[in-house]
Formats: C-alpha cells, structure tokens, sequence
C-alpha cells in the first residue's frame, strides 16, 4: 500500500489530478478524488497544490508542513548570510536529531523518487582517521596538510559528526541525487556554531 491517502476534505476540485505526474488519481463520480492505482511515484505535487490539505503523505498532513515565512526579505537575508562554517560546536548531536536531518532528505526530488540515497553517519574517531587518509592524499598538492590535519582538523573543522551521502553502484542517476540532496538540508543541524 502507498504512504499517500485521500481524506474527505477533498472537494473534488481536480487540481491534483491534472497534476499528477503518473496519473494515478482518478475523480470518483465527480465528487471526490482518489488513488486508482499503484504507479503513485510519492512526488508530492498532488500535496503540495491540494487547496484544501486533503491530501496526507508519509503519514504527514498539510496542516504539519505550513511554513511561516512572513516576506522575501526573510529568505533574502538567510541566503545572504550564509556562509560556510569554519568552527563547529564539538558537542555530539543525539542519535534522534542526527535521524531527524536525515529524515528531512525524503523530500528532496530524486529520479522518479526512487529515492536511492543511503547515508552513514562517521563517528568522531573515524573522523580523525578519515581526516588524516585524505590529508595523506592530498599531500601531493598541499605538502603541509597532513601536519595541520594533526594539529587543527582542517578536514572536518571539529565537527562532532559527518554524514556520508552514497548510492549503490549500479543507480544510474547517480551525481543528480546527491546533488539535490546536499544542497538541500546539509545545514540544518550541523552548522551550530560554537559561541
């Protein structure tokens, strides 16, 4: 069964319908819409313009996704001051925030939402070995690396944490997913600074 349901907010209107990507939704009788079969990609577009929220994906209704962003100049301001983070808080995030940042990847578009993305989460230890392999190999053109890796971790910048973005090998549309994902939420949590 898909994780995509028709509640009985739905008007009738059509909007989803005409939307869908698969045409998997269907007007029952001119009244309500519902899900007429299994080719449903979960692309969200019909939760996403549904006028009224009768549409509950991933067992999330529209009510859970209001964003309240008062005026451009919000937006405008966070992208402005974005920048990269150089000096990361050290304390280790838990377990249930870590799952939540990458539970928020689900709603970044993959190829025909297969959703192919896997994701590892790297230990601080296996930071500092990580860190000291790829100052190793980049010794060739940064001589001095891997004796500044040792001293101030000019990898990883102290973070407690680094999520690793993978996908099979044999996943055609490789380079496009991880793409998508990363930019997406990558700072989410991990870039709290130290004050």
């Amino acid at each position: 069964m898909i994780p995509l349901r028709v509640t009985s907010g739905c008007i009738g209107c059509g909007q989803c319908v005409m939307q869908c990507p698969t045409r998997c939704l269907m007007i029952r009788n001119g009244k309500r819409v519902y899900v007429s079969s299994e080719n449903c990609s979960l692309c969200g577009h019909c939760f996403a313009i549904c006028p009224v929220g009768a549409i509950d994906i991933f067992n999330m209704t529209a009510d859970q996704c209001q964003v309240d962003i008062k005026n451009l100049q919000n937006i405008d301001t966070i992208i402005k001051y974005r920048r990269s983070i150089r000096k990361y808080n050290p304390e280790p995030l838990q377990r249930e925030v870590l799952e939540q940042l990458v539970d928020f990847t689900k709603y970044a578009p993959s190829a025909c939402n297969f959703r192919p993305l896997r994701f590892l989460c790297l230990s601080r230890h296996c930071m500092d070995e990580v860190g000291a392999m790829i100052a190793r190999e980049m010794s060739g053109q940064f001589p001095k690396l891997p004796q500044q890796q040792d001293q101030l971790d000019i990898v990883f910048r102290g973070a407690p944490h680094c999520i690793v973005i993978y996908v099979e090998s044999n996943h055609t549309h490789t380079g496009m997913d991880d793409a998508i994902t990363v930019v997406g939420p990558r700072n989410a949590f991990l870039n709290q600074e130290e004050e």
